[in-house]
């Protein structure tokens, strides 16, 4: 699992993207997870993670890119980005044995 805390506009109509882009060939090529421009919602404050599933990359070896890229008329980002606490993490939990738990 990929997860970020970020303070991000979800579904911007400005023609501008605010990303999370993964290489699985040492950045030769970019293939786009999601984007904040396509989620709906307004405004993200750092109230809820971000979180992305990798499970389809197990094993593998990977590149991950923030990407933002203002509209075709080059009329700059509408919308600020912010991106804090970036983990990669398994989605799998350690067990505990314990009295009465498992």
């Amino acid at each position: 699992m990929l997860s970020f805390d970020s303070r991000v506009f979800l579904g911007s109509s400005a023609g501008d993207s605010y990303s999370v882009k993964l290489s699985t060939d040492d950045g030769q090529s970019w293939s786009n997870l999601w984007d904040a421009s396509q989620q709906s919602g307004g405004w993200n404050h750092y109230e809820v993670p971000i979180v992305i599933d990798l499970a389809a990359y197990t094993g593998r070896q990977l590149r991950i890119a923030f990407h933002a890229n203002d509209n075709e008329l080059n009329e700059g980002l509408y919308y600020d980005w912010f991106i804090d606490n970036v983990r990669v993490q398994s989605s799998i939990r350690n067990v505990q044995r314990g009295i009465g738990r498992l």
